[in-house]
């Protein structure tokens, strides 16, 4: 007689993919759901980036990612990353040429470190829920949640990124490498990194004003 009961170990792979595509779906149309309640989206942000980020790393693997890079395992995609990061201030420092400092205070900065040390662990979080069984499955979950995240948190910040072309070129491609990277190394020291320059020269080059972080 065959037993069709699935071992513990199968049952487990299941619930961590239902958890991982929940999160990719749902969770932002939840952050969507804070902001207009709260009607401040740093609210809604610093909500999401502990619990989806921080705390649920913490229960997955007791540690977090970070400082230990193994630079010599990446010098390839390390190189991709830093071309695409100044190609995109290149271009659009000349489009838009519009590079002002009027945006930058406290309030804007600990936004962009914060986004930028937290956000990853989201991503990596998701990528190894919803890919426990196929890595590939679990990039394409965290590639959807990050398009789906871009879409409402800066739709409530700025609105005129949405609209670019290029943003979403450069985005999903600087997303596919950090991909790379940490799958090789099992730390988001650089993705960490280069997100806070990222989100540095976007905010520099498109405008954000603490007011759009404190008023939705």
């Amino acid at each position: 007689m065959v037993d069709y009961e699935e071992s513990p170990i199968k049952q487990n792979q299941k619930i961590k993919q239902f958890i991982g595509w929940f999160m990719a779906i749902l969770f932002p149309f939840t952050a969507k759901g804070v902001i207009a309640i709260t009607n401040m989206p740093i609210i809604s942000a610093l909500i999401y980036w502990s619990i989806c980020g921080v705390l649920l790393k913490t229960i997955i693997d007791k540690k977090l990612p970070y400082f230990n890079a193994h630079f010599s395992k990446i010098k390839k995609e390390l190189t991709i990353l830093i071309a695409l990061t100044l190609l995109y201030l290149l271009l659009y420092s000349i489009n838009l040429n519009t590079l002002s400092l009027k945006s930058l205070n406290l309030i804007v900065f600990l936004y962009v470190v914060f986004s930028g040390i937290l956000e990853p662990l989201i991503g990596i979080n998701i990528c190894e829920l919803a890919g426990c069984r196929v890595k590939l499955v679990g990039i394409i979950a965290a590639c959807i949640h990050g398009v789906f995240m871009q879409i409402i948190l800066l739709g409530a910040l700025m609105p005129a990124v949405l609209y670019s072309p290029f943003f979403w070129i450069f985005q999903i491609s600087i997303y596919i490498n950090v991909f790379i990277i940490y799958i090789k190394t099992s730390d988001i020291t650089i993705w960490s990194c280069q997100h806070i320059v990222f989100n540095l020269i976007t905010i520099i080059l498109w405008g954000l004003g603490p007011a759009a972080l404190l008023n939705s």
